[in-house]
């Protein structure tokens, strides 16, 4: 970090003495500390929670469809707190994740950098069952409602696992989802805020060996209304060694929304929808196909695939 001062003051007051302690500068600091900038390590092994919401507080422009409405992260079933937990191959107190922190104003343009590493005995992330649900405006906080003094956030439950009135299920997840990284090139990113010298928000770095490694992936299912699409979810890089390379992805945000994607070819992957099943399993009709019993669809995926120059825009309107 350049052309900065961190200046620590310590006051004791003691009957009418008062001690300073002099102001330490860069060279001074890394003198110290044998660093630039900053360094925290994060110990966290799960992190839960009830909801997680992202709320349209006007909705599109129309009289019939100007109300606020929410696609909502919650529990289900299956398993009613969801959570975000870091695998490791055996209980540590070492971080989970690490953050070095530096600024810099090279021509002129300052910014900062955010490098994000996984700690050295984190294996990969798992997400504990889950559903995704969509909510009208009875069941979703605004800005105004923080204003008011007997504040409580809304659920999407009226309780338990009993969603309320108007609330419908869109995914959901009553497995593990694992996505587990290459041992010796775990993920990475790189965050820079302010005048960009990556030119992009976020870079990523890093492979992922696979999400969903079991021989018939995660189980998911595309809610509709008390049955839906049903599948399992399984992808991996081709090569088993190297894993799928996240170095040419990126993400930024732009005048018009949020973007993602790559720079050139990516590395190869596997990937597949195993045991598609539309509808209900074993359901009959006596009038449709001879009364025979519904099943599954086999399954579906592609085998070295990669994706060349992919963009993708995420806007409102």
């Amino acid at each position: 970090m350049k052309n900065k001062n961190i200046v620590c003051w310590l006051l004791l007051t003691s009957s009418s003495s008062v001690f300073a302690m002099q102001p330490l500068d860069d060279q001074s600091l890394s003198a110290a500390t044998g660093q630039n900038g900053l360094t925290l390590g994060i110990q966290a092994d799960k992190v839960k929670f009830n909801q997680v919401a992202l709320i349209d507080t006007n909705g599109i422009a129309s009289t019939s469809y100007n109300s606020k409405a929410g696609l909502v992260i919650a529990g289900n079933s299956t398993n009613p707190v969801p959570s975000i937990e870091f695998i490791k191959a055996t209980v540590s107190t070492n971080p989970s994740f690490n953050i070095a922190i530096d600024t810099d104003a090279g021509a002129g343009k300052p910014f900062v950098n955010l490098a994000v590493t996984m700690g050295s005995d984190v294996n990969g992330i798992r997400l504990t069952p889950f559903s995704v649900y969509l909510a009208p405006n009875t069941s979703v906080s605004s800005p105004a409602d923080y204003a008011v003094s007997s504040y409580a956030p809304k659920s999407i439950f009226s309780s338990g696992t009993t969603v309320n009135t108007g609330v419908k299920e869109l995914v959901r997840s009553t497995g593990n989802l694992d996505i587990n990284f290459v041992q010796t090139n775990k993920p990475r990113l790189n965050i820079q805020l302010g005048h960009a010298a990556q030119y992009v928000m976020v870079k990523f770095g890093g492979a992922l060996q696979s999400i969903c490694s079991a021989a018939a992936g995660c189980p998911i299912t595309l809610v509709s209304d008390t049955t839906g699409a049903s599948f399992g979810f399984k992808f991996a890089g081709t090569n088993a060694a190297t894993g799928f390379l996240l170095d040419g992805f990126y993400a930024g945000v732009d005048p018009t929304g949020l973007t993602f994607g790559n720079t050139g070819v990516s590395s190869k992957f596997d990937a597949s929808l195993n045991n598609v099943t539309l509808g209900n399993l074993a359901t009959q009709s006596t009038t449709t196909f001879n009364n025979l019993p519904n099943g599954s669809m086999g399954s579906f995926g592609v085998t070295g695939a990669s994706v060349t120059d992919f963009k993708m825009k995420v806007s409102g309107f």
